[in-house]
């Protein structure tokens, strides 16, 4: 399976091939003929347009994760100077400042999530009490006596796409590093379209 941070090129290198493939068809006709009809100019555009659209959404994502490698730099010696930094850039690009990573995170494996998803399915129903759990409630999950609000986080990113998904290993750094409220709030709204979904199903 290709990675997800390669598909965009390949995506676009198979669109310029076609461009380049229909722009020779084109030339083959008799010299008085090689102009494209304005159905073919419309399909040219169309190829053009959406190989621009795949570079620059790909050039931005490198550039991201660039700056995001930058403010994990930064936050070692100055955090606030990181949160600032990463404002500035988020205004510069013209995006939403929490498209950039959150420098206050803890960086972890994207990967490693601290359990499998046999566990997600065995626990995914307390997602739905989130809103009660204290700071200092633990649980039973596979064999081990865990935080339940670092265990509710993990299990709220199985729910997430996987290119989306942060999972925290520590739990012992969980509450120092993410305000548990915003993280329910998360959950909540996920839960309220997931339901809105299939009542419209």
């Amino acid at each position: 399976m290709l990675s997800q941070n390669i598909i965009p090129t390949v995506i676009a290198e198979n669109l310029c091939a076609q461009l380049i493939n229909f722009q020779q068809q084109i030339m083959t006709r008799p010299a008085a003929e090689q102009f494209p009809t304005q159905q073919e100019v419309n399909l040219q555009t169309k190829l053009i347009t959406n190989i621009i659209k795949i570079n620059k959404h790909n050039a931005t994502d490198v550039a991201t994760k660039a700056i995001n490698e930058f403010l994990r730099f930064i936050k070692k010696d100055d955090p606030q100077l990181a949160k600032a930094v990463a404002e500035k850039y988020a205004h510069f690009i013209g995006a939403d400042p929490i498209a950039i990573k959150d420098v206050s995170e803890p960086q972890v494996e994207d990967d490693v999530p601290p359990f499998d998803e046999a566990c997600f399915e065995q626990h995914k129903h307390i997602l739905t009490t989130c809103e009660r759990t204290d700071a200092r409630d633990r649980i039973n999950c596979q064999q081990r006596i865990v935080n339940k609000q670092w265990l509710e986080y993990n299990l709220f990113q199985y729910c997430l796409p996987p290119a989306q998904r942060r999972f925290i290993a520590s739990e012992t750094t969980y509450h120092d590093l993410f305000n548990h409220s915003k993280v329910v709030a998360q959950i909540k709204e996920f839960l309220a379209q997931k339901a809105v979904m299939k009542t419209a199903a």
